[in-house]
Formats: C-alpha cells, sequence, structure tokens
C-alpha cells in the first residue's frame, strides 16, 4: 500500500494510461481538441497571452480528484463508507461542468473554439483521474 505523493503520482501515471486505452474515443476527441484550440490559438496569439492563467485553472480539476482519490483510498475489506462514494459522484459532477462555464465565460467574446478545445481535453483528463480515483475509493480494481 502506497501512501501520499508517491500514490498520487502513481494514480496519476495510472490515469493517464486507463484514459488512453479504456476511454479511447474520448481521449480522441481530447487531443482533437486539443489541436483545435491549438490552430485557433495561432491566428490571434496576443488575445491569449494575458488569459494564460485561466487556461490552467480548469486543469485543476482532475488534480483535485485525484487527491480525493489519494485521501479516500479504501484498503480495508468490504464496502466503503458511503458517504465516499456520494461525496465522489457529486465532485465528478461539479468538476465536469466548471471548467466549461469558466472557459465559455473568459473567452466566449474572442473565439469560442479555444474554450471548447481545451474543455475537451480537460473532459477527457477528467475522466480518467475519475476512474482511478473511482477505483481508489471504493477499492474496486480492474
Amino acid at each position: 500500500m502506497m501512501n501520499g505523493i508517491p500514490y498520487f503520482f502513481w494514480l496519476a501515471e495510472a490515469s493517464l494510461g486507463a484514459g488512453l486505452v479504456l476511454l479511447f474515443p474520448f481521449a480522441f476527441l481530447g487531443f482533437l481538441g486539443l489541436v483545435i484550440a491549438s490552430l485557433a490559438n495561432s491566428n490571434r496569439p496576443e488575445a491569449m497571452h494575458r488569459k494564460w492563467r485561466w487556461l490552467l485553472l480548469p486543469f485543476l480539476m482532475p488534480v483535485i480528484i485525484l487527491i480525493y482519490g489519494v485521501i479516500f483510498q479504501h484498503t480495508g475489506r468490504g464496502d466503503p463508507p458511503d458517504f465516499q462514494t456520494r461525496v465522489f459522484t457529486l465532485e465528478i459532477l461539479v468538476c465536469s461542468h466548471l471548467p466549461i462555464a469558466i472557459l465559455f465565460m473568459v473567452f466566449m467574446r474572442r473565439n469560442f473554439l479555444v474554450p471548447l478545445g481545451i474543455s475537451l481535453f480537460q473532459g477527457w483528463l477528467s475522466l480518467s483521474a475519475a476512474a482511478m480515483a473511482g477505483m481508489s475509493v471504493t477499492g474496486d480494481w480492474l
């Protein structure tokens, strides 16, 4: 059993691998979204220069999901406490909609392809992190 920071990095690495294998269609859409955002931003990079910090904000969501998986790691036998799975489900719902709302509020005035592409990529990262953190919280590993 790993604890703390090594377990977090193991979960992060495993979530990327699981995201590529188990969630291949979402991975394809995520990387396609990243390409679309990059191409759309290449036309006017000076407009994005001032707002680069806002682009990093949604990428905190997969980190928060993985931290939850580390904190509430289920190592015992039997079912995990019910509140852990309920809070985890609520966290996934909030984390999946919040970045899209933030990105559209910040960038809707200029070019909607940038927030859309970044939201697709971040959504894939969140789904991958949620899959691994969910396995960690419930103790049911694939």
